[in-house]
């Protein structure tokens, strides 16, 4: 929604709908390369319900994100705030 008003906003702002329809292109191309480098949200959760069954959580988040020298937990719960249950 926020994407939107600002499309709108910018729309207005400039008088063409031209640079509206290229962010619009460049948040899709994004997220379409994200998706398709780190799966969904809900898929990254799922694995690491699998590496906490068989213990190695840390072991998957340090090889997969890194949070500036944060603890995993810290990680977890940014995951869980992005993609609630």
């Amino acid at each position: 929604m926020r994407l939107g008003v600002y499309l709108g906003w910018l729309t207005e702002l400039t008088g063409s709908a031209l640079p509206a329809v290229v962010c619009h292109v460049i948040n899709n191309a994004l997220f379409t390369m994200l998706t398709a480098l780190w799966g969904t949200l809900d898929e990254i959760r799922e694995d690491i319900r699998r590496y906490a069954d068989a213990g190695l959580t840390e072991l998957f988040l340090e090889g997969n994100f890194t949070l500036a020298d944060q603890p995993i937990d810290r990680a977890l719960g940014v995951m869980e705030q992005l993609a609630p249950r």
